[in-house]
């Protein structure tokens, strides 16, 4: 069956929104959410957000199509967690306190907590673009919010926490290293990644437990922590040698033996290094998908890069 022209739209402005987000905003622009399929939808609100909140500006215009979504006769949680995170963008609080009830209801949490999980969406989407020092206030008071007691027992929203701490501590690692040699900014990420791990640990899986260990090990690497970063890298792997016994996730343990070996080098442990090195190209060999090893291949070189005088 071939697609529908919103679907193919959106898939579109899915691939291009990096490159071109002009190019994807106006194809987001002609995309009816009510002809999307209902997995689609996801994809259609994060752009949303990311698209023409985060990179154009246009909080407005993403949350007036926001409420398209939610005029729909079957609205998830997830719905109005990022129709909030807009609004509270936008400065539209009339629609947050709107929102945050209703991702309230519709998680049976409190809203104290609902508004906490929101004001985190919204961080995502703002933090990564602005200047150092108000990006590191900005994740500083999402983390002392998310670390307070409450939030030291499970809870139905670990989950949203959990995801929303991994994105946030990614997009900013993004950023050029002069901004994270600024030592509040450089705390915030490694607390926000600490903590996006304690929140897996208890909502997820086992696998979701050791790729937040890699991103800890990538945080620590931008950072120049290579004791942090070779330890991160240890503790993923022997989560993998505990649980992967049917070698299930050679994918995460290459790129995990690769910033192991990086840290290695770095810490003049080279006997480790070309051990690591070694198991790390022998499994990229073996991937299938040509996305991967470019993916795979970009960061090796640009470890190698940071390795130069």
């Amino acid at each position: 069956m071939n697609a529908s022209p919103d679907s193919a739209k959106l898939a579109q402005a899915n691939a291009d929104h990096d490159a071109t987000p002009s190019t994807a905003a106006d194809l987001l622009r002609q995309v009816e959410p009510g002809n999307l399929a209902e997995a689609e939808l996801p994809t259609y609100i994060f752009l949303l957000n990311h698209v023409l909140g985060e990179k154009l500006s246009a909080w407005d215009e993403a949350l007036t199509r926001h409420e398209r979504v939610l005029a729909l006769p079957a609205v998830k949680p997830g719905y109005w967690r990022q129709a909030g995170a807009a609004a509270l963008a936008a400065g539209n609080a009339q629609a947050l306190g709107r929102f945050s009830v209703g991702y309230a209801k519709a998680t049976d949490a409190d809203l104290a907590r609902a508004s906490e999980v929101i004001q985190l969406g919204a961080a995502v989407h703002q933090a990564p673009s602005l200047p150092a020092g108000e990006a590191a206030r900005l994740t500083g008071d999402v983390l002392a919010a998310l670390d307070a007691p409450f939030w030291r027992t499970g809870t139905e929203l670990d989950s949203a926490v959990a995801s929303g701490l991994n994105n946030l501590a990614s997009g900013l690692m993004e950023r050029p290293a002069s901004d994270l040699a600024d030592s509040a900014l450089g705390e915030a990420v490694s607390r926000c990644a600490a903590l996006a791990h304690a929140f897996w640990r208890r909502a997820g899986t086992w696998v979701h437990a050791e790729r937040a260990l890699y991103l800890r090990a990538t945080v620590a690497t931008a950072l120049g922590d290579f004791q942090s970063a070779r330890r991160h890298c240890s503790e993923a792997l022997a989560l993998l040698d505990e649980n992967d016994l049917k070698g299930e996730q050679p994918v995460d343990r290459a790129f995990l033996e690769l910033e192991r070996a990086h840290a290695c080098r770095r810490l003049g442990r080279a006997d480790e290094a070309e051990v690591a090195a070694q198991r790390s190209e022998q499994l990229a060999r073996s991937f299938q998908d040509p996305g991967l090893r470019t993916w795979f291949d970009s960061r090796r070189a640009s470890l190698a890069a940071s390795d130069a005088p």
